[in-house]
């Protein structure tokens, strides 16, 4: 499965770890844990949503929030300010999360039910989904979706 390559990833993402483990600050998502969720989301705005958090490994409010203006198709690139730092984010993206980003609304925001919804709403949503599937969930339901999702930088 083909990964984004990103501008600002913080250099304590780029540790390797085994894929089977967790990480001292929560738990990460598998590969195989990811496509159990993904392959029993009823929701297509959700299950692209989580696409988007999983390619991307960008914070949940950051990806609820994109619109389609943020999306360069000739480069392929990604782009928005994160909400926490204020910092600029690049980030490109294969033909997986294209073909995604193909399903979603080609203007305004491209998670028109999520990007209103609290963050924690978000998380208690995602962490549902993990416990329909027995994944072992045991942090704080806010920033559980960034730390699953962001897994992939260990991977």
């Amino acid at each position: 499965m083909e990964r984004a390559t990103t501008c600002s990833m913080p250099s304590k993402q780029k540790a390797p770890m085994d894929e089977m483990s967790r990480t001292k600050t929560g738990p990460t998502l598998t590969m195989k844990e990811h496509q159990a969720i993904i392959t029993t989301e009823m929701n297509p705005e959700r299950w692209a949503f989580y696409e988007f958090c999983w390619h991307l490994g960008g914070a949940q409010s950051d990806v609820a929030s994109l619109t389609a203006e943020d999306i360069e198709w000739q480069g392929k690139d990604v782009s928005f300010h994160r909400h926490k730092t204020g910092t600029a984010s690049i980030i490109r993206f294969g033909k997986e999360l294209e073909a995604v980003l193909k399903t979603l609304p080609q203007t305004g925001p491209l998670f028109p039910k999520l990007k209103p919804m609290r963050e924690a709403h978000r998380a208690t949503e995602f962490a549902r989904a993990c416990r329909r599937l027995a994944i072992i969930v045991t942090t704080q339901q806010s920033s559980l979706l960034r730390r699953c999702c962001s897994s992939w930088h260990y991977l």
